[in-house]
């Protein structure tokens, strides 16, 4: 399989990714992704802030891009191990069962990076609002096939989780879930990014 620069640059079709080239192609990539083919969506937003009065605009204007962040997407910061396990309420596990606590020690192991992941599987969320506290809570279901993968519902805000016993086999199951995979910042830019990455490693 090979692959080339196709519309990210000129004359892109005849320039074919190789390892010296493959950073470009990925930083050309994520920027056509991320903002070229959403140029006129952006532009969009960009007019609607513009028009909501100079009053608001101008408190906009003291607002960084992080704190734009925080107040649309949620407070980065608030994302621990402790406020996820806060959230949970546990469906169909035997009280003798190690597995919610071996859930519990996994999550305490994990950067803040697979922490976003974990979330998302729940909730299709990246971070906690604000607020710290999500409105609902997210229901780990036990399951009784413990060859199966933990399974989101984010509509729901709930985790089919196989009662596997084992702190390994949890530990296990979940990476295979893509768990802790690679850096992860925004959904969108990680998407493209591992994409990107797949695509390359493909013509190597």
């Amino acid at each position: 399989m090979s692959l080339d620069f196709g519309d990210l640059k000129k004359d892109g079709s005849k320039i074919p990714v190789t390892d010296e080239n493959k950073a470009e192609y990925v930083s050309l990539y994520v920027q056509h992704k991320l903002v070229t083919s959403r140029k006129t969506q952006l532009q969009a937003i960009k007019i609607g802030f513009d028009t909501i009065g100079a009053e608001l605009s101008e408190h906009l204007n003291r607002l960084t891009c992080a704190d734009l962040m925080s107040f649309c997407c949620g407070d980065d910061s608030m994302l621990t191990a402790e406020a996820i396990i806060a959230h949970f309420k546990w469906i169909g596990f035997d009280q003798f069962t190690p597995t919610p606590q071996h859930l519990c020690n996994f999550l305490s192991d994990c950067f803040p990076n697979d922490l976003r992941r974990f979330l998302r599987l729940a909730t299709a969320m990246y971070a906690l609002p604000r607020s710290g506290v999500l409105g609902r809570p997210i229901v780990i279901q036990a399951t009784s096939d413990r060859s199966k993968l933990p399974v989101g519902h984010t509509c729901h805000f709930q985790i089919d989780l196989p009662d596997y016993q084992h702190y390994e086999t949890l530990k296990e199951k979940m990476v295979r879930r893509r768990m802790p995979a690679a850096t992860l910042h925004l959904s969108i830019a990680d998407r493209e990014l591992e994409t990107a990455d797949d695509n390359i490693g493909a013509c190597q």
